[in-house]
């Protein structure tokens, strides 16, 4: 068993692999990380759009990946990377522009 120290570095690696592989693909979508020190200590991911049509649009972020890596490189990544996570929620955050700060 792996513990979740090695998980996290293995992890860590993996995520700059994707993150270069989406730069070089020029993948749209961007993709925020950070550490929750307080209460749950996990580590949350959030994809980032300009909108929805032009996240919808992106297409998959692996698929995207994939064509500066190849597909098979790609899969192992993006397996390694979900084999790390303890829990997966997707949802939809939409923007509320009436509750901005002014500019």
């Amino acid at each position: 068993m792996t513990n979740p120290g090695t998980r996290a570095i293995r992890s860590s690696r993996d995520g700059t692999e994707i993150h270069a592989a989406l730069a070089s693909a020029r993948y749209p979508i961007g993709r925020k990380t950070f550490f929750s020190s307080l209460g749950s200590g996990k580590h949350v991911t959030f994809w980032l759009a300009t909108s929805q049509a032009a996240f919808l649009a992106a297409g998959s972020p692996e698929r995207a990946a994939a064509k500066s890596l190849g597909n098979e490189k790609a899969a192992a990544l993006f397996g390694a990377l979900r084999a790390a996570c303890s829990e997966v929620s997707v949802v939809e955050v939409l923007p509320r522009p009436e509750l901005a700060s002014p500019p």
